[in-house]
């Protein structure tokens, strides 16, 4: 048996990820397990975790939102774009390093 690619791995994270948080954030076991919304500065902790797996998860799976328009990049996408900077900004640095000939 073989085992599934980190990239498939993530993938079902990222949707185990966006069940739950949904879940938590709908509320579905009415109050029961959540933190006391009544304790201030701690109350909305909980809402505020879970809505940073939900956002995370959807940018892991490569669905972005009006309002995360240049933000929703999964983290690989966020990698490679950062590395080919990198490189590009490398490869200028080497350019302006060479002597010119007058």
């Amino acid at each position: 048996m073989t085992e599934p690619s980190s990239s498939k791995k993530r993938g079902c994270l990222a949707v185990f990820g966006l069940l739950v948080s949904t879940a938590y954030l709908a509320n579905l076991s009415g109050g029961f397990i959540e933190i006391p919304d009544n304790i201030p500065g701690i109350g909305n902790l909980d809402e505020v975790f879970f809505s940073g797996i939900f956002f995370a998860s959807l940018a892991q799976l490569g669905i972005t939102l009006p309002f995360m328009e240049g933000k929703g990049r999964s983290i690989r996408e966020s990698r490679m774009a950062r590395e080919a900077e990198d490189a590009s900004d490398d490869e200028a640095d080497s350019a302006d390093a060479q002597p010119k000939d007058a």
